[in-house]
């Protein structure tokens, strides 16, 4: 379709008729085709229509995106002399996502350098940036610098702030810088909310947490599914199941109905607890109310059952992942003990020695990847991957590979299984 795309914007400069590359350019990149979208650039210089900064931007933006920064920083040096705050930003915050903190610095002050003056979304990718990699002071300082520079933060900045300050422990910092926000006359809104409740239950603070929550209403801030998962998933964790419980059944009455996100983590609340009855009745529930399972929905629901030793049960739900096709994650997900890693190896037997299952094998070998945690079994954290091969013909495991100080061991103790 692309080359025939091509050709008509061919004949159409032979014409006379200039075409418009930018609108094909962003659109094939807001539908994910950037490998087609470079294609197109690279091509456009023959029909005597040069990119302009927008085409360069918006492919640069999508690389980033897709995490391909060094394709971007290649593109980025081609159009350097026109480059705007625009794609300066797309790729600061690409190379933050990276884990690239200070090649982001670095740009950020090329693009200062250049005579470039930073925008809000210049300063809070930077500080993100800071803030994700524990760098909270030197956050902190790029903040003050943009309120020097004349800019009057809006309620984006402080609350990426704040999720730092949370995440950092810093909860005394956090009620201060929420303070003050408030005193520039900035408000919390849904996405501020939501990061305090998430910076509570995450140091402990469940009662000022609920306190929160039940406040939120009456300051005029609905709460969304986010919302709720955020409390669900602290209230499982600290034992308050019944509340947990409690909460999820009021969603509905709130106007809103529960995605696969809140579902999952009411589910991994009751797996977590042992609940197994329950656990299958809210997967019943999520289907009945329309709400389709995604993959992360098989992942907790087949871990659950393998961990309470219900391996038919989780060898239904991993069919039936099959059939719908999601991708069986499963088999790289992290085992919690030694009964685990015994469970995953009967499953993996049994789906790979049933004739009527061949369909779960797509090629003359398959590789099949789990990562197991063997903290309860060998007394020490310790994570590794480990693949089996196996023969597509005769569904027989020809072979077995593992990276782990206690190799040996833990394939003795599967091969048992075989």
């Amino acid at each position: 379709m692309i080359d025939s795309a091509l050709q008509v914007f061919g004949k159409m400069t032979h014409t006379g008729i200039q075409p418009d590359a930018v609108i094909c350019i962003h659109g094939l990149c807001t539908t994910g085709k950037v490998g087609l979208a470079l294609q197109l650039k690279n091509k456009v210089g023959k029909w005597n229509c040069r990119p302009d900064v927008f085409s360069y931007g918006t492919i640069i933006d999508t690389l980033c995106k897709g995490g391909l920064v060094d394709k971007a920083l290649v593109l980025f040096s081609e159009m350097l002399r026109d480059s705007n705050v625009v794609a300066y930003n797309s790729l600061i915050n690409g190379l933050c996502n990276s884990g690239r903190l200070q090649e982001a610095v670095k740009l950020f002050d090329l693009m200062v350098d250049r005579g470039l003056e930073p925008n809000e979304i210049s300063y809070c990718v930077l500080i993100d940036g800071y803030c994700k990699n524990c760098q909270l002071d030197e956050a902190m300082q790029l903040f003050e610098k943009m309120k020097q520079n004349g800019m009057k933060p809006t309620v984006v900045p402080y609350t990426i702030l704040l999720r730092g300050l949370y995440r950092d422990g810093r909860m005394k910092a956090a009620q201060r810088f929420l303070d003050e926000m408030q005193s520039f006359g900035q408000s919390p809104n849904e996405v501020t909310y939501n990061t305090m409740l998430d910076g509570l239950c995450k140091n402990g603070k469940m009662e000022e947490a609920v306190e929160l929550f039940e406040s939120m209403e009456g300051m005029g801030i609905s709460a969304d599914n986010y919302t709720y998962s955020i409390l669900i998933h602290a209230l499982c964790r600290a034992g308050r199941l019944a509340d947990a419980r409690k909460l999820f059944d009021e969603i509905p009455e709130k106007g809103l109905f529960p995605d696969a996100a809140t579902y999952n983590t009411m589910m991994v609340g009751l797996f977590h607890n042992r609940m197994f009855l329950e656990a299958n009745k809210l997967i019943i529930d999520m289907e009945e109310k329309g709400c389709l399972p995604d993959s992360r929905t098989y992942e907790i629901i087949i871990m659950g059952f393998l961990e309470g030793k219900e391996t038919e049960k989780a060898l239904q739900f991993l069919r039936m992942m099959r059939e719908r096709k999601f991708a069986p994650k499963i088999l790289r997900g992290e085992l919690q003990a030694a009964a685990a890693i015994r469970e995953i190896a009967i499953t993996i037997g049994g789906v790979l020695s049933d004739g009527n299952r061949r369909s779960f094998i797509r090629n003359k070998l398959l590789r099949l990847f789990f990562h197991v945690n063997t903290e309860k079994l060998l007394r020490r954290q310790q994570k590794s991957m480990m693949i089996l091969i196996v023969d597509a013909d005769t569904d027989k495991v020809i072979g077995a590979s593992m990276c782990h100080p206690d190799a040996a061991e833990i394939m003795q103790g599967i091969a048992v299984v075989y």
